[in-house]
């Protein structure tokens, strides 16, 4: 040894931790991979078994979304909003009375024009709305689940393939993306089925709203727990309020299955609680043509920014 050199040292034993300390890190591993297999899984039933509850809707979708685009239409040529709706209240019946048994496809308010529509669709899925939007629309989808991309891209493509699709994890992400795009917020924001996966659904609208400019257009069709108020609808007290039991005693399962769907959300409360609207249209309805009985009630409506 040289004069003045540390006495050498005897390397520290290696040892593997105890199996208790790997615990936590494995179930989270374990956690994970159990919730992206089973968004791969819900991503393929949406895409797969939901025609059904389409066709169900696309009597409220069609009059809804030709009435929401054609009040952004209007707004966006300088119309106040009450007169904005009662201009597309006409021009709906106008289209419903001259086509009263089109498709939907290409069915959301008029030809192309020389600024094309711009539109958030919150909770995109795999993209069942595009059938209802403008021609050459410019869209943004967002959702946080990455396996329904490449399925709304597919399905974009190959029913609209005049409408330009961008994909976002993030409402946030869309409203930076867009403003750094062209500097102009968007015309309309779409939730359907998207409010009840969420925990705080008035956060998520305040959210969509904030990327509307002035007299834009949220629509929304969503699921709703069962309320007493709903007898009319339901055909009795009695059956209002055993379909919210069932809904409560399923809930827990179905928020795991559904990729954390809640059957009890209140979504038109939290429209209405999201944001300082010029005018809010809802109507509820009983959905029992899909087959899908704890996804009834229904609302649907819009709301315009002042």
């Amino acid at each position: 040894m040289a004069p003045g050199a540390p006495p050498p040292t005897t390397p520290p034993a290696l040892t593997a931790p105890p199996i208790w300390d790997l615990l936590p890190a494995w179930r989270a591993a374990d956690r994970a991979a159990r919730r992206a297999s089973r968004r791969v899984e819900f991503a393929a039933f949406m895409d797969t078994y939901m025609g059904t509850y389409e066709a169900a809707v696309a009597g409220r979708k069609g009059p809804l979304f030709r009435r929401a685009f054609a009040v952004a239409a209007a707004t966006g040529g300088g119309a106040s909003v009450a007169s904005a709706l009662a201009e597309g209240g006409e021009e709906e019946a106008a289209a419903a009375a001259e086509e009263p048994e089109a498709s939907p496809a290409g069915g959301g308010g008029g030809g192309p024009t020389s600024d094309p529509v711009r539109v958030l669709d919150v909770g995109i899925g795999v993209a069942p709305n595009v059938e209802y939007y403008p021609p050459g629309a410019l869209v943004t989808g967002v959702d946080p689940n990455p396996a329904m991309h490449p399925r709304a891209v597919a399905n974009t493509h190959r029913r609209r393939p005049d409408i330009h699709l961008t994909l976002l994890p993030t409402v946030a992400a869309a409203a930076a993306a867009a403003a750094a795009a062209t500097g102009s917020p968007f015309d309309v924001a779409v939730c359907t089925l998207t409010l009840c996966s969420v925990g705080d659904p008035a956060d998520l609208v305040a959210a969509a709203a904030a990327t509307l400019r002035p007299g834009g257009v949220f629509v929304f069709v969503e699921h709703v727990a069962a309320q007493v108020g709903d007898a009319a609808l339901a055909g009795g007290v009695v059956e209002a309020v055993r379909r919210r039991a069932a809904q409560v005693l399923a809930a827990p399962q179905h928020r795991v299955l559904a990729d954390g769907c809640r059957l009890t959300q209140d979504a038109e409360a939290a429209v209405r609680r999201g944001a300082e609207w010029a005018a809010v249209e809802a109507e509820r309805f009983w959905l029992e043509e899909a087959g899908m009985p704890l996804l009834s009630p229904h609302v649907a409506g819009m709301a315009v920014k002042g």
